[in-house]
Parts: structure tokens; sequence; C-alpha cells
């Protein structure tokens, strides 16, 4: 997500090209609004799906009727491990459907198309507010130029500066926390899941490897 916020000239391997073009005070087309709110959908939703994966790949999951009739054809013995992997390692997943962030991947995923963020920009004298749906306009130039003798001056040869934000400009609504730190943290938060998922798993499994549903492989 960081990378969709780094300017073009910053870049690494930048076209020198570039360079020539923002020094005529030419704004340099920089869309990290195509990107960074397709990236936080992207990262909520991985992040959960690693979990479910984990579950699915372990545990016992009737829900679906050909998973119910694959489960049926299992060894007693597996099925019953596959009960008790369940039993341990639901509460840990439900603590992590609890976070406010899973709430945040539903939301994206069936209410509203994205997550409920805001970004807020502060250039000088103005602010921009914008989300997933309210879009930043790509450059700013001064308000005010004063009551001086220069001030006409300075107004006709001041330049556009481009609306770059910075990851302390973005943050989630529900909850009121700022989204990058929000976003690691929920990251590591599966991470952490899917590992204590596995540790399970090796426990109740003995060390043998579970069977694979059909057409998924190993």
């Amino acid at each position: 997500m960081a990378s969709c916020l780094v300017p073009p000239l910053q870049r690494p391997g930048a076209p020198s090209h570039l360079f020539a073009i923002a020094a005529s005070g030419t704004i340099i087309h920089h869309p990290w609004q195509d990107h960074i709110w397709r990236e936080l959908n992207n990262a909520l939703s991985c992040a959960y799906s690693a979990v479910q994966i984990t579950r699915f790949r372990y545990g016992f999951d009737e829900n679906r009727k050909e998973v119910k009739q694959w489960l049926a054809t299992l060894s007693e013995k597996e099925r019953d491990w596959r009960k008790e992997f369940d039993k341990q390692f639901k509460p840990i997943v439900k603590a992590f459907n609890d976070d406010l962030l899973s709430d945040q991947r539903h939301i994206a995923e069936h209410r509203k198309g994205s997550a409920i963020a805001r970004v807020r920009i502060e250039c000088f004298d103005m602010c921009f507010v914008g989300s997933p749906t309210v879009y930043v306009p790509p450059s700013w130039m001064l308000s005010s130029f004063g009551d001086g003798d220069n001030a006409a001056v300075l107004a006709a040869i001041c330049h556009p500066f481009p609306v770059e934000p910075k990851q302390s400009d973005f943050w989630f609504i529900k909850p009121d926390r700022p989204m990058f730190p929000e976003v690691d943290r929920y990251l590591k938060a599966a991470e952490n899941v899917v590992q204590r998922g596995a540790s399970i798993a090796a426990a109740v499994f003995n060390g043998l490897q579970p069977s694979v549903f059909p057409g998924l492989g190993e």
C-alpha cells in the first residue's frame, strides 16, 4: 500500500525526461487514488481469506453440500481430528472475526464496495478530504498572494503544486484510527492466527498431513 503514495519522481528508475517536464512547472501524473483504496480492500480481503483457508484446510466445515459429501468419504479418525481442530481453532477465529477491520472487510466486499476510510491532506493554506468515492484534486495553488505590491507578480508566476498525501493522512471512520498502522496490525493478527492454526493442526493430526479437498491440490 505504501508504494502507492511514492511520487513518480521519487520512484527508483524514474525516467530523466520526467524531471525536465517537472522543472517547467508541469504536474507529473500520480494516480495514487486509483490504487490506494483498491490496495486497502485487497489487504483486508487477503488477511481474512488466509484465516478462512486455514480453517477449511484442517477443520470440519459441512456448510457446503460438496464439502459435506467429501468429508463423509474420509476415515473416521480424520473426521475426529478435524472436529477436534475446529473445537480448538474456532475461538481464535471468532476473536479475529470480531476485529473491527474484519467488519471493514465485510463492508467492502458485501455492502459498499470499499472500506470506510478517508484521507485529509493539508497543503499550506488549503485542505482536501477524499475517500474511495470522493476524488481529491491532483494539484493545488495558493489561494492568496497578499496585498503587497508583488501580489500580482506572484500570482502571475506561481505554478500549481501536486497534491501528495502521507501515510499519516489516512484514517478509518469506524474505528476512528490511523489507516496504515491499523492495516499493519490486522495483517500481523491474521498471520498469528494462521500460525496458531498450523500449530494446532500439527498436534491434532500427530504430524500427518490431512486429506485435500479434490481440485485444490497441495
